[in-house]
């Protein structure tokens, strides 16, 4: 179950929506009926961790809308819960938040403005 990204208050909160379990509507052909699901993990951290949140929901009259609401993000987040544990360890699974990049209008127009923390 995916949470409307309205409902989504923190960075941690929209990670751990998007790494969920999740059914992907596909049935067994051996066991007939038994729906499949997927877990989303991170086999390897990354040096460089980019994050992209998707501020435009889609409604069910298929109309395109941005979302006017806030996310808070940290300055530092950590992200071991969504590291395979079949991996292995990482040298560090922490990040610190260096730049962002912000959206000002609408679906049709706007201004992008990048930020870098110093």
């Amino acid at each position: 179950h995916i949470l409307p990204t309205w409902q989504l208050q923190s960075l941690e909160e929209c990670l751990e929506n998007y790494f969920q379990i999740r059914d992907i509507g596909l049935c067994c052909p051996e066991c007939r009926g038994t729906l499949t699901s997927q877990k989303i993990k991170i086999w390897k951290a990354p040096e460089i961790f980019i994050i992209r949140l998707n501020k435009v929901e889609v409604g069910t009259d298929l109309y395109h809308w941005n979302r006017k609401s806030q996310i808070n993000i940290s300055e530092e987040f950590n992200i071991q819960e969504f590291i395979d544990s079949r991996a292995g360890l990482s040298l560090s699974n922490n990040y610190v938040l260096y730049s962002f990049i912000k959206h000002f209008g609408s679906n049709h127009s706007g201004h992008y403005t990048w930020y870098i923390l110093i």
